[in-house]
């Protein structure tokens, strides 16, 4: 997610109020058909968002001035409404991404997508070894059928003449990132046009966490490699996620990576925006800051229910500006262990209020 602050938007920035909900994420379900080492949703009791408060939400956002919005899980597609979320929202002005494990990325849902208007699709591949794939992720044949999935998508987009761009995702852990060139090889037999690159998290499996060690070879070994590839395959974007998954570069620090608190050292100094930005919908309906709250939920980061409320209510609450400020405030705890790609926008943001100030 990448911003140009208009001066509007920095003063009320300034004065802590909500800019707009340039992306907010649905999570249209927890129940999901896999059962991955590095997540426990398969433990929580199943929820689901409703077809009506999904629809009045994307009403809500388009007139908020929203822009993007990501359809999530658990897995997105066993939501029975699914294809015809994307329409509305594309029918809205709004950009759709969905995120999917692929086991049910069939031939006839990939045609639905493309022709509802999806414009990123983001698919999880964990290894370039379907066994191990299928091991990690408790799903046998979910390696195949990822494949088959992207290449459904590729079809159609072609097809039909879309951008649609596929991403593929794949987690970093002290198994698998020695084994990330072969994972860009993947792109000669599925025609992704990016690859994303995530670590473990502190909320994940802390058996997958990488040594100081291992982190150290990844910078002085598997990047070179992958930055060669990158170049190879003509990858255009999130080369962030190569050049430094771990923060060991933006932090100056590898004292945390070991316990995967990749930005405790730059949230020391750095605020977080992202409130002003963006939002995350739980599939029981609570509204909450960002992708790493609801597996540190607390009551205070709980900002609403769309179930009970409106979104346009809840973003413009006196709640969720309080909440705002408060996160302007260096060194807030689950900061710590922020996404990437939260990190860089926040870092851009504070960069461009910075010379906004220096008039």
């Amino acid at each position: 997610m990448k911003i140009k602050l208009t001066e509007e938007e920095i003063k009320k920035l300034k004065e802590n109020r909500g800019v707009r909900p340039h992306r907010v994420k649905f999570q249209l379900t927890n129940a999901c058909n896999a059962r991955c080492k590095h997540c426990n949703l398969y433990l929580i009791k199943p929820d689901v968002l409703s077809k009506e408060v999904v629809l009045k939400t994307l009403a809500d956002l388009s007139e908020l001035g929203g822009k993007d919005v990501d359809f999530t899980g658990g897995e997105p597609t066993t939501h029975p409404n699914f294809v015809e979320f994307i329409k509305t929202a594309t029918d809205y002005g709004l950009n759709v991404k969905a995120n999917t494990n692929g086991f049910l990325l069939i031939e006839k849902l990939a045609e639905g997508m493309i022709k509802a208007g999806l414009k990123e699709l983001a698919i999880s591949i964990d290894s370039h070894s379907a066994e191990e794939h299928d091991k990690r992720r408790c799903l046998p044949g979910g390696w195949q059928k990822a494949i088959d999935g992207i290449n459904f998508i590729d079809k159609y987009r072609k097809k039909y003449k879309t951008n649609t761009k596929v991403i593929l995702y794949s987690i970093l852990s002290n198994k698998s990132y020695n084994h990330a060139p072969e994972i860009i090889d993947l792109k000669k037999i599925a025609n992704f046009d990016e690859i994303n690159f995530i670590p473990i998290k502190d909320i994940e499996n802390k058996e997958d966490f990488l040594s100081k060690e291992q982190i150290e070879d990844y910078y002085q070994n598997i990047k070179p490699i992958l930055v060669e590839k990158y170049n190879e395959y003509k990858f255009t974007g999130i080369f962030r996620t190569i050049d430094d998954p771990f923060g060991v570069i933006a932090s100056k620090t590898e004292d945390k990576s070991t316990s995967a608190k990749y930005t405790e050292e730059i949230y020391k100094n750095l605020p977080c925006y992202i409130t002003n930005f963006y939002a995350y919908i739980i599939s029981d309906g609570s509204v909450v800051q960002c992708c790493v709250a609801p597996h540190h939920l607390r009551p205070e980061f709980i900002m609403g229910n769309i179930n009970q409320q409106s979104f346009k209510e809840i973003w413009n609450s006196d709640r969720y500006n309080q909440l705002r400020q408060t996160l302007l405030k260096p060194n807030f705890e689950i900061c710590k262990c922020c996404s990437g790609h939260h990190t860089a926008f926040n870092l851009d943001v504070h960069q461009q209020i910075k010379e906004y100030e220096k008039g």
